[in-house]
């Protein structure tokens, strides 16, 4: 199963990597020091991600 996340400021998606399959709920940090992070969660796991704009790759989502 793939995952994206959409980029409202340039309209981008972007693949979220190691996507565990299952995922009951997303969490996405707002606090201006942390809102690049979010978590993905199911029954037994937290799978924490940061998104870096900047990146060799381009937009990058780094789990």
């Amino acid at each position: 199963m793939l995952l994206f996340c959409f980029l409202q400021v340039n309209d981008d998606l972007l693949e979220v990597p190691q996507f565990p399959g299952s995922c009951h709920g997303c969490l996405w940090e707002n606090s201006p020091s942390d809102r690049h992070m979010f978590t993905l969660f199911d029954e037994k796991q937290l799978y924490t991600y940061i998104y870096h704009q900047e990146h060799i790759k381009g937009g990058h989502h780094i789990p």
